[in-house]
Order: C-alpha cells, then structure tokens, then sequence
C-alpha cells in the first residue's frame, strides 16, 4: 500500500469527526438560529461539503494566509452544488496580524480551526492576536472548535524513539517526521510558546506544497488556563482522536495512519457571556 492510500483514510476519518463534532455543536444552538460559522485557517476550503450539508448553518466566512489556497477554494465552491443556499465567502488574512473584526464586521455563533492554530503559539504577541480574534469574533455562548497536535504524545512518540536511535530529538515513520530543534522544545518546556519542532506528514498534500513545517506544539492544560482567565473561554470537551470511536472508518487505516492520526487532539471552548480581558 502506497503512502497516499493510507493518507486516503486517514483523511476520510479526520473529516467523520470534524463533520461529527460540527453537527453536535450546531445542534446545542436554538433551532430557529440561522447559524454564521467562521473558519480560520480554512486551506482549501476542504469542510465545504460539510457546511452546506448542515442545514443549520447560513453562512460561513474562511480566512486563510494563502492566496493560492483561497483561489483553490473559490474553485471548489464554484464546482459544488450548494444545495442549501449557504452563503459562503472566502478572504486572504493573516490572522495573526488581520483583525477579523475589521475585515468582517460580523459576530459568529461558531468558530472553526482544524490542524493550523500552532502557527500562531511561536511567540505571546501572535497568539495574544490570533486568540483576540477569536474573543471578539464569537457570540457571547458560542462556540470555538479546534483541533492540535498533542505536545503530550509528540513527547511519548520521541521518548521512544531514543530507545531505537542515536539520535533522540528525531522520529520517522513510513508516514512521520518529526524533529525537535532544541532539548526544550517538547521536554520539560512549561511555555506556552516556541515549543518548535519540524513536523512532516509525507506526501500529503500541505506538506507536498511545503515541505516539512515548522511548527509549535501545544500544551492544552496550558491553553485551558490562558483561554479561560484571559479570553474568557470554557472549556466544554477535550479528546483524544485515539479515544474517539467512529467504528468502521477508524478501523480501516492501517497502523502507520493510526499512529498518526493519535497524535492529534480535538478541543470545545464555550465564550463566557460576561468577558473581562485580562492580558498581561
């Protein structure tokens, strides 16, 4: 089996549960509510189908820094049908240097970001940026659904990899690579921010486009804290990708595309109705 074959199905899982999770979360808003969905980092525009599939939702706006994949996005509204008659607009922006609120000057009942918001954890002023955009973008009650690597099992991942290498700040796989550019990055670093690490998920196609990444994990018992106290944000569900159980989808990919997909972590924050900003 080719590498693209077992990216196939770990794909096809990745998007049951963001499908699965946007429905529960669409369901908890009043029936009558015609739902406005933001999604930052939106690439290509990949969660379209399951935004107009959900007849709840009304209109959707996706940021992303990428000209080229905005442009791919327009593509791939134009060639779907929209059956729902969802509104659907797409705009180039740095998130962590574009306010939202300016670009749109809208509130969201729901806020998306899947597998891009490490970007934004390099240092405390682009988080700091990225995450007001979050506050002042959602409803007060509405939701912020995100998806991250898991800094806790990259950890494990390359403690055990120094059992079988000479070299402990590197892993790979048929599938992985991951690499620690300092000691600190992953081990014992209680930041928020600047855990790096070079990150590739070969052959697929972000990483075919881009190669290897540089990307900041996330330590989510950290970012439970800051979202809470500084951007009033509760946390409703946290969950491993390993412990979601989606049956025959998940049972099909194979032990490299498990291994992969295990790294991830899928979070629910709730806006508070009252915010109070309390950065420092």
């Amino acid at each position: 089996m080719t590498t693209n074959n077992y990216y196939s199905n770990l794909r096809k899982y990745h998007n049951q549960i963001k499908r699965e999770y946007l429905n529960e979360y669409t369901r908890k808003i009043n029936d009558s509510h015609k739902i406005k969905l933001l999604d930052m980092c939106c690439g290509c525009g990949g969660d379209l189908n399951k935004w107009i599939s959900n007849r709840k939702i009304k209109h959707v706006v996706g940021i992303d820094i990428s000209q080229q994949f905005i442009s791919e996005a327009h593509q791939r509204l134009i060639d779907t049908r929209n059956t729902n008659d969802t509104i659907i607009n797409f705009y180039v922006g740095n998130l962590g240097t574009v306010s939202v609120c300016h670009l749109i000057p809208t509130k969201f009942d729901i806020i998306t970001c899947h597998f891009s918001m490490h970007y934004f954890f390099e240092d405390k002023n682009k988080y700091h940026f990225f995450m007001t955009n979050v506050k002042n973008s959602l409803k007060p009650e509405g939701y912020f659904i995100c998806t991250i690597l898991d800094m806790y099992q990259i950890n494990i991942i390359l403690d055990l990899a120094k059992d079988s290498s000479d070299d402990d700040n590197k892993y790979e796989s048929e599938l992985l690579y991951i690499e620690r550019y300092n000691k600190n990055s992953t081990d014992g670093n209680k930041s928020l921010f600047g855990n790096e690490i070079l990150f590739n998920l070969k052959n697929t196609k972000y990483f075919t486009d881009t190669g290897p990444s540089k990307e900041y994990l996330i330590d989510y018992k950290l970012l439970i804290d800051s979202l809470k106290n500084v951007y009033g944000l509760d946390l409703v569900d946290t969950i491993l990708f390993s412990e979601i159980k989606m049956g025959s989808t998940r049972e099909k990919m194979s032990s490299v595309e498990t291994e992969a997909s295990d790294l991830n972590r899928l979070m629910v924050f709730q806006k508070k109705v009252n915010v109070r900003r309390n950065y420092t």
